[in-house]
């Protein structure tokens, strides 16, 4: 057979259609008209005889506050991850080091915007605030506290968005439930320092002391009140 001008050896070109272009991407979620606010966060520990009656040390108080701004996807600290350095040091001294240097690092990688630090609390019950500013670009806001005397317990918050239906929040309210860091297993405030072998992750600190009648009363709470 002839190779005519159709056969397997045609110079005639073969046009296929081009594909339709990918859809755009969905709208992200909408943001509030000013891209900046500032927040006083305020720090009101009920922790007291009363609260927590078990153990309840003569020298009772809280470590000084600190915390950063931050995106979504970046985690100082959650239930079920292992205490980094900053958090163990934070959780087991009262430490705001190396903490800061975790949170500094972030800055600089481009995950987080600002680091802010704030007072103590002694005694308690009692009260303190930190004041910082929070961007759209980074609204999310990580808090942290020791609970001492302590093994390696803390109260906080990670991160807290402070943006909801497109709006800056004007005021969030969180309770304060003990957190155990898991690096140390000293059972009660006043216990010697005993280094966890391996260390185990983040949780809930839900056993005595701080059980109460089968419960665990929060220690306190964060108020997170919008100033601008």
């Amino acid at each position: 057979m002839l190779d005519g001008a159709f056969g397997p050896w045609s110079n005639v070109a073969t046009f296929r259609t081009p594909a339709p272009p990918p859809p755009p991407p969905p709208p992200g979620p909408p943001v509030p008209s000013d891209p900046r606010a500032r927040y006083r966060a305020v720090f009101e520990s009920d922790w007291s005889p009363s609260t927590h009656p078990k153990d309840y040390p003569g020298n009772a108080h809280y470590s000084p506050l600190i915390g950063a701004t931050h995106l979504a996807t970046t985690t100082f600290w959650q239930s079920g991850m292992l205490a980094s350095s900053g958090i163990e040091r934070m959780a087991e001294e009262g430490s705001q080091s190396p903490l800061d240097t975790e949170m500094a690092a972030a800055i600089a990688s481009g995950t987080a915007e600002f680091l802010f630090r704030g007072g103590g609390l002694a005694p308690t019950p009692g009260m303190e605030h930190v004041e910082f500013d929070i961007t759209t670009a980074f609204p999310y806001v990580t808090l942290v506290s020791m609970i001492a005397p302590s093994p390696d317990w803390f109260v906080g918050v990670t991160s807290l968005p402070l943006i909801a239906n497109g709006q800056w929040r004007d005021e969030v309210v969180v309770p304060l439930f003990p957190w155990d860091a898991d690096t140390d297993d000293g059972a009660s405030y006043d216990s010697v320092d005993a280094d966890a072998a391996p260390a185990t992750p983040i949780s809930p600190l839900q056993r005595p002391p701080v059980l109460v009648n089968g419960t665990v009363p929060p220690f306190g709470r964060f108020i997170f009140r919008r100033l601008n």
